[in-house]
């Protein structure tokens, strides 16, 4: 049989396609491709799975090129239906979402609606910290913004002169008038009713003016309940199921409500690790090393303390230890802090900064002094770190119980803690010094000072 090219191949495509036929061989195959695609043709077998049409086989060339023709159409394709190839969509839409995800979780976040945590809104926001960053106390009133000199009211977080310490409502002065903080601004008892109390917070019914009672919390409620429910001994608020759950009363006689219970520290290890973490706070807002490691702390109800039980929450026992020979002092011990148990745990962390202060007055081996000066430093110590708490609350309900500490210790009318906590706020301030060197001068001359101190001391070391 006649052969073109000597190729069996192009013979079928003669008798097929003629007019595809040259003198040599179409696909450019070798002899032994030819040969094995004939007789698959003779014998009806399928052709190899790179045959083209009319089972011509492709050379590699040509396949490699006809799948990249296929993936580019393919591609197109892809580009028409979704303005880019389809891996490169999804990638830009993943990142596009991811974009406007952050973008509102941002704004979220911002508004207070989303977060890691709820944001917290306390009553003290805006509000600065007392202490500047050398521990200088802050000597501005908040009310015009210049210095205080003289007599000062401290309220609110801050510190005002008495003139400026007014109602921001009806600019009524709260000199011996209950007043109320909400959201930086400080009301007198009527407006603060009048504009947030509106109905009554133990039965929900709308308040009478002449019959409405308003607790150191903001709490409006109808006099009539004043008679029927206990009030808690640890925050003042009546112990009714719709303000506070209700309540609990103690072995020592003490009715406490269930809000406070919530946090109340009954046990030791609670009361030394809390006792710790007001050290570290103290020690962080003040500059000072209290160095009270290893101080036992001890709960125990009113009858532990054993003097004017009533009103005791907090006793450091110390005591100076002297040789056998002469009586001459030769150490200084604390024994241990006795902490009122079953306080909330705010309040038990003002008590234990008021008695750390104790400790370190007493080891620092500071001169006798009057006991409101004591109690005055005392004080001012607490006053610190609850301000700070105010500040730094993590929940709304620690916001609003810290707020209600810091306004307790402002407007505490006794007259050894409350008149020595503004003795020494007022003596700070005059002595125009970091806290440090204000409580050098104290061990020093023995008495707080009463005008600018002339010269910085250096701290002395601890005992």
């Amino acid at each position: 049989e006649p052969r073109v090219g000597g190729c069996m191949l192009c013979l079928t495509l003669q008798r097929n396609a003629p007019a595809l036929l040259t003198s040599r061989c179409l696909m450019k195959l070798r002899p032994s491709q030819h040969t094995s695609l004939a007789r698959a043709q003779a014998t009806n077998t399928p052709p190899p799975p790179n045959s083209g049409p009319g089972g011509m086989v492709k050379s590699p060339k040509v396949a490699q090129r006809d799948a990249v023709i296929s993936k580019l159409r393919k591609r197109e394709e892809e580009e028409r239906k979704y303005g880019a190839p389809l891996g490169q969509a999804v990638i830009i839409s993943i990142a596009g979402f991811g974009v406007l995800a952050v973008f509102v979780s941002g704004w979220l976040w911002q508004a207070g609606l989303l977060s890691r945590r709820k944001r917290v809104r306390s009553d003290m926001e805006g509000v600065g910290s007392l202490l500047d960053e050398k521990h200088v106390l802050t000597s501005n009133c908040a009310g015009c913004n210049q210095k205080i000199t003289g007599t000062l009211v401290a309220a609110g977080g801050q510190l005002w002169h008495p003139q400026h310490y007014t109602c921001a409502q009806c600019g009524t002065g709260l000199q011996g008038r209950l007043s109320f903080l909400r959201n930086g601004k400080l009301y007198c008892d009527t407006d603060y009713s009048k504009i947030f109390s509106p109905k009554c917070t133990v039965c929900e019914e709308g308040l009478s003016r002449k019959s409405t009672v308003t607790n150191t919390w903001g709490d409006s409620y109808c006099s009539k309940h004043s008679s029927k429910h206990k009030t808690c001994t640890a925050c003042e608020r009546l112990l009714a199921p719709k303000t506070t759950g209700g309540g609990v009363k103690y072995s020592d006689g003490r009715h406490v409500c269930n809000t406070c219970r919530e946090t109340a520290v009954d046990e030791v290890k609670d009361a030394s690790a809390l006792f710790e973490e007001v050290r570290a706070d103290l020690e962080r807002l003040t500059g000072l090393d209290l160095g009270s490691e290893g101080i036992p702390v001890r709960l125990v109800d009113r009858s532990g303390f054993g003097r004017d039980t009533l009103h005791t929450q907090g006793l450091t026992k110390k005591r100076i230890l002297r040789g056998m020979m002469r009586g001459r002092a030769v150490g200084r011990t604390v024994d241990e802090v006795l902490v009122l148990q079953g306080m909330p745990r705010l309040l038990a962390g003002k008590v234990m900064a008021h008695e750390l202060m104790h400790c370190w007055l007493f080891y620092q081996k500071f001169p006798d002094m009057p006991r409101i000066s004591e109690e005055g430093l005392c004080e001012l110590m607490a006053y610190l770190w609850i301000t700070a708490k105010a500040r730094e609350a993590k929940t709304e309900a620690e916001a609003r119980e810290a707020v209600y500490r810091v306004q307790a210790l402002e407007s505490n009318a006794n007259a050894l803690y409350g008149q020595g906590l503004h003795l020494a706020l007022r003596s700070l301030i005059a002595s125009e010094v970091s806290l440090e060197h204000f409580l050098d001068t104290i061990k020093r001359t023995g008495k707080l000072p009463t005008g600018p101190v002339a010269a910085a001391l250096p701290s002395s070391p601890s005992a």
